[in-house]
This record gives C-alpha cells, sequence and structure tokens, in this order.
C-alpha cells in the first residue's frame, strides 16, 4: 500500500494558471494528432523521387529544441527488406481486427475519423502476436542500424502496423520519442510528446533506429520526408513498393504518409469506434457497431509495417524518474515566470490528458507550423 501511495503522489501533473487551455489547445491536440498521423487534411506537395543508397544531410537549424528534431546524419535505403515478404503480407490479415488510429485519441464519440488503422506487433522488445519474432529480429534492419549509426548495441523494441483505405494525406510529423526512464510502457504519448517538444530532455534522448516498410502498389500511398528538415527538400518512396525499407531516425526526421487512392475518393461514414477486419475473398470490410461501412480489395488497402530499436551504449547509465522530470518541468516554468499550482496525488498522468504543456514545447510547434504553412503554399 505505501509503494502504491507513493506512486499515486508522483503521478501527479502540475495545473497551470491562466494558460493552461491555451497550451493545451496548442501542445496537446495538435501534437497528438501529428505523432500518431491523424488527419483529415489533404495537403498536396511536390512530390520528388529518391532512390539513394544512403544520403548525407546538414545541420539547419540552431535553435534550440528544433535542430534536435533536424540534426541527422544520413539514412539508408533497403533494397531487400524481407527474406519472405509475402508472409509478412499474410501476417496483416491473420491478425486482423485493426483499431482506429484515433481511438488513441480523446475525443468525443460521434466524431468523425479517418479510415487509418493500427496493429501493435510487439511492444517492449517482446512479440504481441504470432509469427513476428522473424520482424522483430531481422538482421537486414540490425545490420542496416548498425552502419547508420556506429557500433552501437541495437535492441529491437516494437514493431507497429499501420493499415490506410483510401484517405487525405496525413500530417507532416515526428514519432512519439523515447528517454531514458521515460517510455511508452510506462508514460502516457502525450507526456512523452510534451518531453520532446520542450527540448528539456535531450541528454536523456534514446536514439531509436527505426525502419519503415510498405506493401502497395495502388494511386498515391507515398511516403513523404524531410531528411534535411523542414528547410530541406521533400523526398518521397513511391509505389509500387517491391520489398524496400528506409533506415532512419524518425523520431527526428519529419515525415507523412501522402494520399492514399485515387483524388475523388469518398470517405466512409465511420467514427474512431470502428474496426478494420479481414472478411475473406481477400477483401477488407469498415465495420462499426455491427454496420459494414465500407468493403476494400485487399491490394486497396496501404500497408506499412514500422519496426524500432534502441542504440544502447555503455554511457546510458543515468535515467529519468517522474520526479526528476517534474523537477526539470518546474524549474523551466519558473525561469519563464510562469504561475502554476500543484493538484499532488489527485492529477494523475493519464493517457493523452495532459494539464499543461511547458511553453518550450509550445516555442517548437510555432516554429514547426510555420514551416509547414510554407510547404503547404509552394505546393499549392
Amino acid at each position: 500500500m505505501q509503494a502504491a501511495s507513493s506512486i499515486s503522489r508522483k503521478r501527479c501533473l502540475l495545473r497551470s494558471s491562466g494558460v493552461e487551455e491555451k497550451l493545451l489547445a496548442l501542445s496537446t491536440k495538435r501534437g497528438q494528432n501529428e505523432a500518431l498521423n491523424v488527419t483529415s487534411e489533404d495537403l498536396r506537395t511536390r512530390r520528388r523521387r529518391h532512390w539513394l543508397k544512403r544520403k548525407p544531410v546538414q545541420k539547419v537549424s540552431n535553435v534550440n529544441g528544433l535542430s534536435a528534431m533536424q540534426n541527422l546524419a544520413k539514412l539508408i535505403r533497403i533494397e531487400r527488406a524481407f527474406e519472405h515478404p509475402e508472409m509478412v503480407r499474410e501476417l496483416f490479415e491473420r491478425h486482423a481486427p485493426y483499431r482506429t488510429i484515433a481511438e488513441y485519441i480523446p475525443r468525443k464519440p460521434e466524431q468523425p475519423a479517418v479510415p487509418y488503422f493500427r496493429g501493435n506487433w510487439a511492444v517492449g522488445g517482446e512479440p504481441l502476436v504470432e509469427g513476428v519474432e522473424t520482424i522483430l529480429h531481422n538482421h537486414r534492419f540490425i545490420d542496416a542500424a548498425r552502419e547508420l549509426f556506429g557500433g552501437s548495441t541495437i535492441r529491437p523494441t516494437f514493431i507497429v502496423v499501420n493499415l490506410n483505405a483510401p484517405m487525405p494525406a496525413g500530417p507532416i510529423h515526428v514519432d512519439v520519442p523515447t528517454f531514458r526512464g521515460a517510455t511508452r510502457e510506462h508514460y502516457p504519448l502525450s507526456w512523452l510528446i510534451a518531453m520532446g517538444r520542450s527540448g528539456l530532455f535531450e541528454r536523456w534522448r534514446v536514439i531509436q533506429a527505426g525502419a519503415v516498410s510498405w506493401f502497395y502498389d495502388g494511386p498515391g500511398g507515398n511516403f513523404e520526408y524531410w531528411p534535411e528538415g523542414l528547410d530541406g527538400p521533400m523526398l518521397t518512396e513511391q509505389p509500387p513498393f517491391h520489398n524496400v525499407a528506409i533506415m532512419a531516425d524518425n523520431d527526428r526526421m519529419y515525415h507523412r504518409i501522402g494520399r492514399v487512392g485515387a483524388p475523388n475518393a469518398s470517405l466512409p461514414q465511420m467514427t474512431a469506434a470502428a474496426e478494420l477486419r479481414a472478411v475473406g475473398s481477400d477483401t477488407w470490410a469498415i465495420v462499426e457497431n455491427g454496420e459494414v461501412r465500407a468493403t476494400y480489395p485487399f491490394n486497396a488497402v496501404r500497408l506499412s509495417l514500422v519496426w524500432k530499436a534502441n542504440l544502447e551504449t555503455e554511457a546510458d547509465s543515468e535515467s529519468l524518474n517522474l520526479d526528476r522530470v517534474m523537477n526539470i518541468f518546474v524549474a523551466d516554468l519558473r525561469k519563464l515566470k510562469l504561475i502554476f499550482v500543484s493538484q499532488g496525488a489527485r492529477c494523475p498522468i493519464r493517457h493523452g490528458s495532459p494539464r499543461w504543456i511547458p511553453p518550450t514545447a509550445r516555442f517548437q510547434m510555432r516554429l514547426t507550423r510555420k514551416n509547414k504553412t510554407r510547404i503547404n503554399n509552394e505546393s499549392s
């Protein structure tokens, strides 16, 4: 009981006075949508095909926080991602149904959602479904990660799969970061997003090698990315995808999914409660409340697989805990002369519902949004 009480006391947030709603609206709602890649906005961009095996990039910004998101060394294109790609493709059907990605975000139950679905196949280095062990320990991914990031120990951690029926382009985003002592296994995603955006925890950031691979031959469905930061050119991987993957640090490299399907494709009437099910005869169905909202041929749904591994070195001994994270956030708020009050154990960390976001996170977001607007205007 004492240990449980201690955890309860530790898992608290601070409620800001006067600035809470504004910070929450700016950082939480947009930050979660960007990190989870959920949108109904069709951002049209110029497309450039990129087939380089390996591309060096430059530092493009000295702004604290933003530079950490953009200072990448290189990326690697893996020409043969899997030994048996058809086996991987079959796993998508075997492990249906899939929940909407919108279900990860607090929203009104009746709020419409786009047909973007997700499944977790491995978390914390442990498979969650049958048949993914060879993917988790794919030597091609591990070798590419070792080449990309040097001689660090590579520890595969998780696999996520995304399934997209015809839909508009997703937002430009970076993935949810991981820090030593603060991971998605123990902290809500929105909390980790706030830590990443604040720029206050870079010394504890865990560099994650991330491979993205696709199975899709239809219209649209590009993978669009900015390895030189949002001030640099957009590069594109385009269907048809033939057993390829991109290895990079997607926690810091901006990227997004392009429009899937024909430009005039209609969206199904669905909410976050819908599921994507495999219904036989090579057909996918979106089902909600027992009703079929839409059906698609198997090859009309874009499949992608995200593999990540932590880079571990001997120097990675110091870890964060919640007390230290809170102290760093509080010191930053005081430095910026923001008024706040502590709610103690009555204000727990809740998934997707932070009560305040550090202003440094908001500043980084403002710079990011400015670049996104520029990209959209240039490509219109």
